[in-house]
């Protein structure tokens, strides 16, 4: 009777470290389908190391992965600024750590990359990276860690031509002005009258025509026209019918069809 009971209980065991397996991998790979979909939006929150990002940098991807992007006065994935002051600002009810990438593109469409981390225990951490500038005079990468958040909060500050992003001292603060002098810091600034965008424009439409790499989209904007080419990686994935979400710059070439530089293609379930 021993020997049976003993046979049951290891049966009941196994089964029950078998259900723990599935549902461990069945919820590794719910998150990683999770991941998969709203493209941007998941991208955005990704950190590469400076040293990661490539010399040739294009818009299109900086947009994509999530960076603060101001190029051509237009300004792209707003919303992750608004959410980065609104995390690590002063007067926020949770102060806590968090990471942006500004990405800053010149005339001649090199990359000037500003990364700031708040870190809770310490405070502000500020790089500057201009070594992507063909054309500039004094290219270098600069680190500024010691900006205490007992001293500094970030918050955009406006004048009669420009918004800037700013660490800026605290209105009332207590420290030795004898030891050290604290400056207001300005990390990026852009055009009041720039076009901004939340994350970036879109359009939603209808697959028509599938090549190798690119797809002929119909939409209703009337901006775009009937029809727009759209580069992708493989055409194969996309059916005639299918309903997308097109992300891109915002500049349109007048062409038949449209051509538009695309930063990424959704699909949308009806």
């Amino acid at each position: 009777m021993k020997k049976w009971l003993k046979i049951f209980l290891s049966f009941i065991g196994i089964i029950l470290v078998l259900g723990i397996i599935f549902f461990a991998v069945d919820y590794i790979l719910d998150s990683k389908e999770m991941k998969k979909e709203n493209t941007i939006e998941n991208n955005i929150d990704e950190k590469k190391l400076l040293e990661e990002v490539p010399e040739d940098y294009p818009m299109t991807q900086a947009i994509k992965d999530g960076c603060l992007v101001i190029a051509n006065n237009t300004v792209f994935n707003k919303s992750k600024l608004d959410s980065f002051i609104t995390n690590t600002k002063a007067d926020s009810e949770n102060r806590k750590s968090d990471f942006i990438r500004i990405v800053n593109y010149t005339i001649e469409g090199d990359p000037i990359i500003t990364d700031i981390e708040y870190r809770e225990d310490s405070g502000y951490i500020l790089t500057y990276d201009n070594t992507r500038d063909a054309f500039g005079a004094d290219t270098k990468k600069t680190s500024y860690n010691n900006i205490p958040s007992s001293i500094y909060t970030i918050d955009l500050i406006e004048n009669e031509h420009l918004i800037n992003v700013e660490l800026v001292v605290q209105g009332v603060i207590d420290f030795d002005s004898s030891i050290k002098e604290y400056k207001t810091l300005t990390v990026a600034s852009f055009s009041r009258d720039a076009k901004i965008y939340d994350t970036a424009p879109s359009f939603i439409g209808k697959v028509t025509k599938i090549n190798d790499k690119s797809i002929i989209v119909k939409t209703d904007d009337k901006n775009l026209g009937d029809a727009v080419s759209v580069s992708v990686g493989d055409g194969t994935q996309y059916s005639i019918g299918d309903k997308v979400e097109v992300f891109y710059t915002g500049t349109i070439n007048d062409t038949y069809p449209s051509q538009i530089y695309e930063i990424d293609v959704r699909n949308i379930e009806d």
